[in-house]
C-alpha cells in the first residue's frame, strides 16, 4: 500500500519521521470500514518525504533483484494534505513555476480563488505521480520491464493520474461496482473509460481490471459481494471486450475466487477471445453516440461522473452501442463518423477538444452539450474569454 506504515514493525520515532502531518501538527493515521486494524495500527506515510522514498525505493529494488515481474500498488491514487516541511519545501520551488506567487502552503489550503484552489489540488495529485514514477524507476534500473499498476477507484485523482501520468503500466480497475449489475452498474462504463484515458499517442496500455463488487446493507455497511454465473459472464465480456487484462483476484476478500469458481466458464470466454483476436486486431470500436469525458473537469467538479452513470446507463438500457473518449489530445479523427456526440460537464474542456468539437460540429456532426458552463475554463484554470461556439448557450435558451 502506496503510503502504509504498520506500528507493529516499525519503532514510532521512525514511523514520525515519515508520517504526514496535518495543518495542526498531528500526524495522519489511515482508516479503512471494511478492514479496522488498518486504523488501530496504521500510520500514514508522506510521498515527498526522503525517508520515505528511500524505503519504499529500497522495497522496489530488492522485489527486481529477486525476478520479480511487477507490483501492484493499493491506494495508488490516495494524496494526503501534508504540511510537513518537505511538502512546504516542493510547494515553494513549484507554486511559482506555476503562476502562484506570495502564497506558503498553508495560506494556499486557504485560498478563497478557483486558480489557486486548483493548482494545489494538481501540486498534491502530482507528488504522488512524481513518488510512484521514482518506484518503478528504481526497479528499472536492475530490472528494466519491471511493471507497475496501482489501484484506480472512482475519485478524480486518479482519473486525473491515468490521464495525465506515465508512471503506469496498467491501472487496477478496483471496486468499480455497486447495487444491481448491468444495466444499472458501473462495471460496463468505468472499463471503457479506463480505455478512453489510456490511448495516448505515445504509449497503447491496458487497462487491468479486477471486479470487486460492494453491497451496502440496511446498516449502511458496505461489504464484498459474490457474482453468479450470468454476472460473470457479462463481466468477462467486457473485460474481454475492452482488451483488459483480468487479475487472477476476481472477486473479493472473503467471497473466494470466481475465476476458479467459474472455471469452465472462464476457459470458454478466453479460448473464444484467443480464436477471434486475429480478426478484430487493429478494429474501431463501434458506436452510434460518443461520449466526450473531461479529467480536467472531472478534477473540477463530480457532475460528469452522474452523467456518465445516467447516459451508460439509459443507451444500455436501449442497446444502442456507445463510446467514451477523453479530452486529452482529442483529434478531429477521433469523432469522425460518429452520428452523435455527448459533451459531459466540460467546464475545462482541454484546447484540443474545443478544436475537434467544433471541426465536429461545423462537419454537420450532432452534438448534446450537457449545461450550460462548458469550455468556461482555461488550461490555467483562469476564466476562458472566448468560449467556442458550440459551448455558448443560445441567447433564448431556458
Amino acid at each position: 500500500t502506496m503510503t502504509y506504515m504498520d506500528s507493529r514493525n516499525t519503532p514510532e520515532e521512525r514511523l514520525k519521521a515519515m508520517a504526514a502531518v496535518h495543518e495542526d501538527g498531528s500526524f495522519a493515521r489511515p482508516f479503512d470500514p471494511l478492514f479496522p486494524t488498518v486504523g488501530q495500527y496504521g500510520w500514514t506515510a508522506c510521498v515527498n518525504n526522503p525517508l520515505w522514498i528511500e524505503d519504499s525505493q529500497a522495497r522496489f529494488r530488492k522485489m527486481a533483484e529477486a525476478g520479480f515481474d511487477g507490483c501492484h500498488i493499493d491506494f495508488a491514487s490516495h494524496y494526503e494534505n501534508c504540511f510537513c516541511a518537505h511538502c512546504q519545501k516542493r510547494w515553494s520551488d513549484w507554486a511559482p513555476q506555476h503562476g502562484v506567487t506570495g502564497l506558503d502552503l498553508k495560506a494556499a489550503s486557504h485560498a478563497a480563488d478557483l486558480p489557486t484552489q486548483m493548482k494545489l489540488r494538481e501540486f498534491r495529485i502530482q507528488c504522488v505521480m512524481t513518488f510512484l514514477g521514482g518506484l518503478r524507476d528504481a526497479a528499472r534500473a536492475i530490472k528494466p520491464d519491471f511493471a507497475t499498476d496501482g489501484t484506480w477507484h472512482h475519485d478524480n485523482g486518479s482519473t486525473y493520474q491515468w490521464a495525465y501520468g506515465d508512471h503506469f503500466d496498467l491501472m487496477c480497475i478496483e471496486g468499480t461496482t455497486w447495487g444491481p449489475f448491468p444495466p444499472a452498474s458501473t462495471q460496463v462504463p468505468w472499463l471503457k473509460l479506463a480505455h478512453a484515458l489510456s490511448r495516448r499517442p505515445d504509449r497503447q496500455p491496458v487497462a487491468m481490471s479486477v471486479t470487486y463488487h460492494l453491497l451496502t446493507d440496511e446498516q449502511g455497511n458496505l461489504h464484498h459481494g459474490r457474482m453468479a454465473a450470468d454476472r460473470v459472464r457479462v463481466t468477462l465480456a467486457e473485460i474481454i471486450s475492452e482488451g483488459a487484462v483480468s487479475w487472477l483476484g476476481l472477486g473479493g476478500p472473503k467471497t473466494g475466487n470466481l475465476l476458479k469458481e467459474h472455471q469452465e466458464l472462464v476457459k470458454a470466454y478466453f479460448n473464444t477471445a484467443r480464436d477471434i483476436a486475429p480478426l478484430v486486431t487493429g478494429a474501431r470500436e463501434v458506436a452510434a453516440v460518443g461520449l466526450l469525458f473531461s479529467p480536467r473537469s472531472y478534477l473540477l467538479n463530480n457532475a460528469s461522473r452522474t452523467q456518465l452513470y445516467a447516459f451508460c446507463q439509459a443507451l444500455m438500457k436501449a442497446h444502442v452501442p456507445y463510446k467514451l473518449l477523453s479530452d486529452v489530445n482529442l483529434q478531429p479523427v477521433d469523432l469522425a463518423g460518429l452520428p452523435g456526440l455527448v459533451l459531459l460537464d466540460g467546464r475545462a474542456l482541454s484546447e484540443e477538444a474545443c478544436r475537434a468539437v467544433t471541426s465536429y460540429v461545423e462537419g454537420g456532426g450532432q452534438l448534446l452539450v450537457v449545461g450550460a458552463q462548458a469550455a468556461t475554463v482555461e488550461a490555467n484554470w483562469q476564466p476562458r474569454a472566448a468560449r467556442p461556439a458550440f459551448a455558448v448557450p443560445p441567447p433564448d435558451a431556458a
